[in-house]
């Protein structure tokens, strides 16, 4: 499970540099989404799935970005108690977002494929 946290976090790093360009790129699909959903042309419906599929991503790559910038150390034995379970539970909230941040992609990426492919 940590060998996730140290890939999540090693590709938050990469991405850090680019984390307004994934807010831009989200802001700018959901402009053209908004400006598609407000038009009552059949040809904006593709347009409306490409902007939303173009938000979800720079938005979940965005999330990369910011949460897995600084993971938690590991424990160390040689702590006190209360230490060592202050310092096991914040790494495994922080294994557990990992984990849903997961899913989420899954899920994103399940439904961009729905999205673009209807």
């Amino acid at each position: 499970m940590s060998k996730l946290l140290e890939i999540l976090n090693r590709l938050s790093l990469r991405l850090f540099i680019w984390r307004y360009v994934f807010l831009a790129l989200a802001l700018a699909g959901l402009a053209s989404g908004l400006f598609a959903a407000m038009t009552d042309r059949d040809l904006e419906s593709r347009q409306l799935r490409v902007s939303l599929v173009c938000a979800m991503w720079a938005l979940l790559l965005f999330v990369y970005s910011q949460l897995f910038r600084r993971i938690p150390p590991p424990v160390l034995p040689k702590l006190r108690l209360m230490d060592r379970l202050r310092d096991q539970l914040r790494l495994l909230s922080h294994q557990a977002l990992a984990l849903f941040i997961v899913l989420v992609t899954v899920l994103v990426l399940q439904v961009s494929l729905k999205l673009l492919t209807v």
